[in-house]
């Protein structure tokens, strides 16, 4: 064999074997970019899902539609399917089932009974559970127990709330009402934070 086919089967073994570990280095890569796709994936689409969903019941609660206020409610529980994790798809899906309680409720025949109402104060409690210092959470979790007659529990929850927002008038008519609504009666307590409410700003 001349010098010249010697040094051409040479630099042909070379370039393949660059060839072969370009490509390896490749699939590798795109391999590490599925991983980090899979893993980011349930989140990006509950995201999405959420996006989705407070669009779907912004139009139904506008066109009066309940098929896409149903249809909302089915992308958030996916959104926490996908991500338990998530405090906006658990606060959207507490809001919707705490609107629906009063906008549309079933056939219970107590407040206390009405399935959305439950779901609801199921909704704001998972929300906790990933941060407790979510206010919004744990405001819409006082309301939903107060319309549920769970008023001391309300009431627990709103104290919190206070300590968190202490010139949120909202907090002070709604500790107001929960203290109205305990089974002991409590009216001068409740008298009280409503004086209180109007010497708040916020």
């Amino acid at each position: 064999m001349d010098t010249d086919s010697t040094n051409s089967s040479a630099k042909f073994s070379r370039d393949k074997a660059l060839s072969l570990e370009k490509s390896r280095r490749e699939k590798d890569s795109i391999d590490a970019f599925k991983k980090i796709e899979t893993k980011m994936s349930p989140k990006i689409l509950a995201e999405q899902n959420i996006k989705r969903a407070i669009n779907e019941f912004t139009e139904g609660r506008e066109k009066n539609n309940q098929a896409k206020i149903d249809n909302a409610l089915n992308l958030l529980r996916e959104a926490v399917r996908l991500d338990s994790a998530s405090e906006n798809g658990w606060l959207s899906l507490g809001n919707i089932y705490y609107n629906q309680s009063k906008t549309n409720p079933d056939k219970a025949e107590t407040r206390e009974e009405d399935k959305n109402i439950s779901k609801s104060i199921e909704s704001f409690t998972s929300c906790l559970t990933v941060n407790p210092k979510n206010f919004e959470c744990r405001y819409g979790l006082a309301a939903a127990l107060i319309d549920s007659g769970k008023c001391g529990s309300a009431v627990e929850q709103l104290l919190i709330c206070k300590d968190m927002k202490p010139n949120l008038k909202k907090i002070y008519l709604s500790l107001g009402q929960a203290y109205d609504c305990m089974a002991s009666g409590n009216m001068k307590t409740a008298d009280e934070y409503r004086n209180e409410a109007a010497t708040k700003t916020e």
